[in-house]
C-alpha cells in the first residue's frame, strides 16, 4: 500500500513540475479535410508532360468522343496540376491505360487487305451488361463467349478478356449471341 501511495505522489509531483497538462491540440481541418477526402497534392510533372503528350498527339475530334464526365474531370485536374492520389490513379490507369489507347485505336485507319468489322447489327437490340469480378459494369456487345475468355465490343474496340475476370454477362434485348 505504501509503495502505490508513494509511486502516486511521485507521479502527482512529476505533474506538477511540469506545469499544467494541456490536452493535445488536434490538427485543424485544411483545404478538402473537412469534408473527408484527403489534401490534394501536385502531381509528377512527369505525368503532365506525358498527358500532354498523349493528348496532343490524338487526332483531331478524338477527345471530343471521351465520356464527358471524365473529360471534364481530365480537364479540371490538368488545370490545377493536383489532386488526391485517387485523381492520380484515374489520370495513369483510366486516361493513359484505357482511353487514349481506345481513342486511338478508333481513330486508325483499316489495314488494306485487313477483315473488315462485321457491321453493327440494324435490329432494335440493346447493349449487353458484362459485370467484371472488381464490380465495375460495361455496356458493350458481347461477341464470343468460351471457358476461357469473353470477347466484346465497345466504342474502343474489340477487347478480348479472360472469363475469370468476367462476374456476370446480361444480355440485352436480342439475348445471347
Amino acid at each position: 500500500m505504501k509503495r502505490f501511495v508513494a509511486y502516486g505522489l511521485l507521479l502527482a509531483w512529476g505533474a506538477g513540475c511540469q506545469g499544467p497538462a494541456q490536452p493535445p491540440t488536434p490538427p485543424g481541418p485544411s483545404g478538402t479535410e473537412a469534408e473527408g477526402t484527403p489534401d490534394p497534392h501536385p502531381f509528377p510533372e512527369s505525368l503532365l508532360l506525358q498527358l500532354d503528350r498523349e493528348l496532343r498527339d490524338l487526332p483531331e475530334g478524338a477527345e471530343k468522343k471521351m465520356n464527358p464526365e471524365e473529360r471534364a474531370r481530365l480537364e479540371r485536374l490538368r488545370r490545377s496540376k493536383r489532386g488526391s492520389d485517387g485523381d492520380q490513379e484515374f489520370l495513369v490507369r483510366r486516361i493513359l491505360g484505357e482511353v487514349i489507347p481506345g481513342l486511338r485505336k478508333d481513330a486508325l485507319p483499316a489495314r488494306p487487305g485487313a477483315p473488315a468489322e462485321p457491321p453493327a447489327p440494324s435490329a432494335p437490340d440493346g447493349p449487353d451488361l458484362v459485370t467484371l469480378a472488381d464490380g465495375r459494369k460495361l455496356r458493350v456487345k458481347v461477341v464470343e463467349v468460351t471457358a476461357d475468355y469473353v470477347k466484346f465490343r465497345s466504342r474502343f474496340g474489340t477487347v478480348k478478356m479472360e472469363r475469370g475476370q468476367v462476374a456476370k454477362i446480361e444480355y440485352g434485348a436480342d439475348g445471347p449471341h
